[in-house]
């Protein structure tokens, strides 16, 4: 990929497609940890790629205010003159885009709530990604082991 010219890949759109807050315990403090739980790639063509992300916002946190999990989608295209393969754009770059309307989804349904609000600061999402991505390794290794 030529690094001076636009990669020629274009947003359709990111959509909320899930979500589920439950278990509201009023007596435990805000905590949260936001973690990827399911990441999925689908090329339709040349031209389109649809990805599915669900995050869940009290991930391994230990007395949760309440459970919250929520997935969004979102489709790509690129244009005929695209500079950037389906392989070389990376999930860290597509969670990055999501990342907003989760922090403004996540504000908006915990302003709601009688608790704390959860506001989300800046997220790193090549660590997101790449926290995922060990779990589901370690996860497909012990599976793997002779048991």
């Amino acid at each position: 990929m030529d690094k001076n010219k636009s990669p020629g890949i274009e947003i359709g759109h990111i959509s909320l497609v899930e979500c589920c807050l439950r278990d509201l315990n009023l007596a435990n403090d805000l905590q949260y940890n936001l973690g990827i739980e399911f990441l999925q790639r689908r090329v339709i063509s040349d031209k389109q790629l649809i990805v599915q992300v669900a995050f869940d916002l009290m991930q391994g946190v230990k007395n949760a205010p309440y459970s919250f999990t929520c997935a969004f989608v979102a489709s790509y295209t690129r244009s005929e003159e695209s500079n950037m393969t389906w392989d070389e754009f990376k999930n860290g770059l597509i969670v990055a885009h999501i990342l907003p309307y989760v922090r403004e989804f996540v504000s908006s349904v915990s302003l709601r709530l009688p608790v704390t609000p959860l506001m989300l600061p800046p997220i790193n999402a090549l660590v997101l990604v790449e926290n995922y991505e060990k779990r589901v390794a370690k996860k497909d290794a012990s599976n793997s082991e002779c048991k």
